[in-house]
């Protein structure tokens, strides 16, 4: 192998270890507990979707990966404090 085929390989495998690490941190991967396969694959298929979706929007908005979860979470919150769907009781 050349020294530069190695750095390739290098920047390859850094790229993967990345991209793992994000979708752990970001999707919740790991925070999935079933018992059950297909549970696991739709917990699985879903959370990788979900990063998608916000690594297309951290792209579009030039912003790093943290700054997006939390604008779609903000803006999320915001649409739901105009029009609640559910009302809780006081607990006071």
């Amino acid at each position: 192998m050349t020294d530069l085929q190695r750095r390739v390989a290098a920047q390859n495998a850094w790229a993967i270890e990345t991209y793992h690490r994000n979708l752990k941190q970001f999707a919740a991967l790991e925070r999935g507990q079933f018992r059950l396969e297909v549970s696991q694959r739709n917990h699985i298929g879903l959370a990788i979707r979900a990063f998608l979706r916000l690594e297309y929007h951290r792209i579009h908005q030039s912003v790093p990966l943290h700054d997006a979860k939390q604008s779609i979470i903000r803006q999320a919150i915001r649409l739901y404090l105009l029009n609640p769907s559910i009302a809780l009781s006081s607990t006071a």
